[in-house]
C-alpha cells in the first residue's frame, strides 16, 4: 500500500513528507504566499521607512470582513412531517443547535476565516470533538490526558469533554496534495501543529515520540526557541489520508 511501510502497515513518514513538500511549493507555485506576510505589515501600518501612504489596505479589510461573516450565525429547523410532536422536537434540536454554536465561539472562528481569506484567498474551519488529539471517542469519554503532576497538555478553554467543536486553521498550515482542484479532489489533507516539547513528552496519546526529558540537538534551531518563542517547541504534521481513511501524526 503506498505511503505505508509493508510489514507493518504503518506510515512511511519520508514518503508523506514527499507528498507534503510537493503540496508546499504547489501552493507557493499558485498563490500570493510570498506577499502574505506583507499584506498582514500593510494592515498594522507597517511600510518602509519614509513612507507615509493613506492606508487603503486597512480600510478595505475593516470594511469588508465584517459584512462577509455572519454576524450572529444561526440555524432554523423546519420539519418534513406534520403534528405537534414533530414540532415540539424540532423546536428542541434548532434550540440546541444554536446554543451550540454559541457555545463553540462559530462567530468567531468564522471572523479568523473571512479574515485570513482577505490575505490569504482561503478560509479553513475545522470541525472535531472532545479534545484536539483524541482521535475516536473513547469509553470512559473525549477529555484530554493530565500528567502525574496534574498539569494539563490541552488547554484550549472552548474545547470540553464530550463536546464538539470549530476553529479556524491558518492557511500557512495547511496543505493539500500537489495538482488539487479543490478540496474535495485532494487525496490528502495536511495540518502543521507547532507543540511545545514537554507537552508533547507528557502526553500518552503519543507513545512513538521520544519521552526524553531533553530537547533533542537537533531542535535546537532559532526556528523552534528564541525570545519570541520561550517554550521548546515541535512541528507536527496531522495528515488525513482520504484513500485509505487514516488519520496519524508525525514529527517532521
Amino acid at each position: 500500500m503506498e505511503g505505508y511501510k509493508p510489514n507493518s502497515g504503518k506510515p512511511d513518514t519520508e514518503w508523506w513528507m514527499k507528498q507534503i513538500k510537493a503540496g508546499l511549493d504547489y501552493r507557493r507555485e499558485n498563490t500570493a504566499e510570498s506577499q502574505w506576510d506583507n499584506f498582514r505589515a500593510y494592515y498594522r501600518n507597517k511600510f518602509k521607512p519614509g513612507l507615509f501612504p493613506k492606508n487603503l489596505f486597512f480600510t478595505m479589510r475593516r470594511t469588508i470582513v465584517p459584512r462577509v461573516y455572519f454576524r450572529n450565525p444561526s440555524v432554523s429547523i423546519v420539519t418534513r412531517k406534520p403534528g405537534a410532536d414533530n414540532i415540539a422536537i424540532t423546536k428542541v434540536l434548532e434550540r440546541i443547535d444554536n446554543q451550540l454554536l454559541r457555545a463553540m465561539g462559530v462567530k468567531t472562528e468564522m471572523k479568523r476565516m473571512v479574515d485570513e481569506a482577505f490575505i490569504t484567498g482561503t478560509g479553513i474551519g475545522k470541525l472535531g470533538y472532545g479534545a484536539i488529539y483524541t482521535p475516536t471517542p473513547e469509553v470512559d469519554g473525549t477529555e484530554a490526558p493530565v500528567t502525574s503532576k496534574g498539569e494539563r497538555v490541552e488547554y484550549d478553554s472552548n474545547i470540553f469533554p464530550n463536546m464538539p467543536w470549530f476553529k479556524h486553521v491558518p492557511t500557512k498550515n495547511f496543505v493539500v496534495a500537489k495538482g488539487a482542484r479543490d478540496l474535495e479532489d485532494s487525496f490528502f489533507v495536511a495540518e502543521l501543529h507547532e507543540r511545545p516539547w514537554d507537552d508533547l513528552v507528557n502526553d500518552p496519546r503519543f507513545p512513538t515520540i521520544n519521552k526524553g526529558t531533553m530537547m533533542p540537538e537537533s531542535m535546537l534551531s532559532r526556528d523552534h526557541y528564541d525570545e519570541e518563542k520561550p517554550r521548546l517547541t515541535i512541528d507536527l504534521w496531522e495528515v488525513r489520508d482520504k484513500r485509505n481513511r487514516k488519520v496519524f501524526v508525525f514529527r517532521s
